[in-house]
């Protein structure tokens, strides 16, 4: 099954991590960015809009699709977008959740295909752009 995930990120170069729950059956325990499955008849933007309400009661303005990741056959959708600050975030899921700049993500026992995403994000300078 599909899924999308989000890089959020702020104006201080940081981008919000979840920490994952230690009893979900994939990824336990660690960190990863958030997001959810896609169900049946939703699109992948649909998919993060509504994964991103329920994990963060938090509306996405116009996230912009940045990678997809191949995973068990499956694939991982990943969307960007800057954090609008006028919005309170509300933990709806996860153990914790994080804003981590490169130094700290690059000590954290995360999602392999979500830090390498993470990465590449930074790498592109989109972690810095006003967008």
């Amino acid at each position: 099954m599909d899924s999308s995930s989000i890089i959020l990120y702020n104006g201080e170069g940081e981008i919000l991590l979840q920490e994952r729950e230690k009893d979900i059956e994939f990824y336990p325990g660690i960190f990863g960015l958030f997001g959810g499955s896609v169900e049946n008849g939703e699109s992948h933007l649909e998919c993060i809009s509504r994964e991103i309400m329920e994990e963060l009661g938090y509306k996405l303005r116009n996230p912009g699709f940045f990678a997809k990741k191949r995973i068990n056959g499956n694939f991982n959708y990943i969307y960007s977008e800057r954090y609008d600050a006028s919005q309170k975030l509300i933990l709806g899921e996860g153990a914790s959740m994080q804003w981590a700049r490169k130094e700290l993500i690059e000590t954290l026992d995360m999602v392999p295909f979500q830090k390498e995403a993470i990465y590449e994000f930074i790498s592109s300078g989109k972690l810095n752009s006003r967008i």
